[in-house]
């Protein structure tokens, strides 16, 4: 079965920073080194096609704040049909970023204070598993973001989320560039996965096999954009 301990480490926290750089969105993203030792940072382009001014948590401290680091431009991909000529934007966007960054995922007790803390997991090329009916996945990411004031910094706020692990879900099929898995349980509301994109749905192996993209309420369905369909490309094109 899946290591859980594994799923609560294998996403990095993204944010967008506002003009007085304080958080204001988040998301989340899945890091994998190269095989040459630079470090990719893939995400979803829903979440950072927006032309904001998104940063990777690197580490918290409740009396400084997050400490992140500034993305930049990062990479889109489109889809081109030569018989009409039409153009269609893909749900995948990534970066290359220094390849001595470390980010970690916190725990902190209500106060803020941290009672743990464990480096995101950065996967090794070549990375990513191909899924099966047989298969049991997972994903995890920080959700339901909302605004709380910063007792140490007051005019300062915070953005506060939750963590959430996701598991039991099954391999349905293949749509296009998505791959799509059956919740164990049903949709709760979009508002309990906000902030999960780009989270990589992990194998029972503990290795990505997409990323977290979308779900369906009325299918009790998530939509991972497919590793094995982009990552070729990406890797050619690196």
């Amino acid at each position: 079965m899946t290591n859980t301990n594994s799923t609560l480490y294998s996403s990095a926290q993204l944010c967008q920073l506002d003009a007085n750089r304080l958080p204001c969105a988040v998301g989340s993203a899945c890091l994998a080194r190269l095989s040459d030792g630079r470090l990719l940072l893939l995400t979803v382009a829903h979440v950072t096609g927006n032309n904001g001014n998104w940063a990777i948590q690197l580490e918290y401290d409740r009396s400084q704040g997050a400490k992140c680091f500034q993305i930049g431009a990062l990479n889109y991909v489109m889809r081109f049909s030569l018989p009409d000529a039409s153009a269609t934007k893909v749900d995948f966007a990534y970066a290359l970023i220094p390849s001595d960054l470390k980010a970690y995922r916190h725990f902190l007790t209500p106060a803020g204070d941290t009672i743990g803390k464990h480096e995101v997991v950065e996967y090794q090329f070549p990375f990513y598993d191909l899924p099966t009916a047989e298969g049991v996945y997972s994903f995890c990411g920080a959700v339901m973001p909302q605004m709380a004031d910063n007792l140490f910094q007051p005019g300062r706020p915070i953005l506060d989320t939750e963590l959430r692990d996701y598991t039991g879900l099954k391999y349905l099929r293949t749509e296009s560039d998505f791959h799509v898995f059956k919740l164990p349980f049903d949709h709760p509301g979009h508002i309990h996965f906000k902030g999960c994109s780009g989270s990589p749905i992990l194998s029972e192996n503990g290795r990505p096999v997409a990323l977290v993209s979308w779900g369906d309420e009325d299918t009790h369905e998530i939509y991972g954009v497919a590793l094995d369909r982009l990552m070729p490309l990406i890797e050619a094109t690196l």
